[in-house]
Formats: structure tokens, C-alpha cells, sequence
């Protein structure tokens, strides 16, 4: 069996979570985040994550974990003096548009 990678695991999960969200308008914000939350957090974090979902197998599990990955994320995203800077900013605003 194939290891899944961090990105296609936080896809599986912000897909379900997003279900019937998602637009050609959107696209490029919900890539953002999966593209933030996979290369900002451990795999170990997302794996586990990602564990709970399968397990649970539905969209409340699904957005109650990309709210804390989303969480997570904003925080290693901020800066060495533990500020957040325009990046952190633009990760939370386009995470925003899908509720998390």
C-alpha cells in the first residue's frame, strides 16, 4: 500500500470538510491552504489528524480538524518574535473563506 504524503492527506480531509464549498472562485485560497498546512506542520501531526478522520469518515470530524490544523498552522507561521507577519495573515484570511 502506497504511504499517503502530508499534501494528499490534508486534501483528503479539507475535501470532506469542504464539501459543496469549494468554487472556481475559490480554488486557488483552498490550495493555499492545503499547500500552508502541509509544508508548516510535522507529518506526525497530520497523520494523526488524518487518522481521525478516516476513522470518524465524516465532514464534522473533517472541519473540526482543519480548524485545529488551521490553528497550528497560524502559529508556526508567525514569525521568529512570535508575531504574525503577511504570510500568517493571508493563510488565515484564505482558511476564512471556508469557515476554518
Amino acid at each position: 500500500m502506497k504511504r499517503l504524503t502530508k499534501k494528499e492527506m490534508v486534501k483528503d480531509m479539507f475535501f470532506l470538510a469542504t464539501d459543496g464549498l469549494r468554487t472556481t472562485a475559490n480554488f486557488v485560497a483552498g490550495m493555499g491552504v492545503i499547500d500552508a498546512i502541509a509544508e508548516h506542520n510535522y507529518r506526525t501531526t497530520i497523520q494523526e489528524a488524518w487518522d481521525e478522520v478516516s476513522e470518524a469518515g465524516d465532514s464534522k470530524t473533517a472541519k473540526m480538524v482543519m480548524h485545529f490544523l488551521r490553528n497550528i498552522t497560524f502559529n508556526n507561521l508567525c514569525g521568529s518574535d512570535g508575531f504574525p507577519h503577511d504570510r500568517a495573515w493571508a493563510f488565515r484570511r484564505d482558511a476564512c473563506i471556508f469557515g476554518f
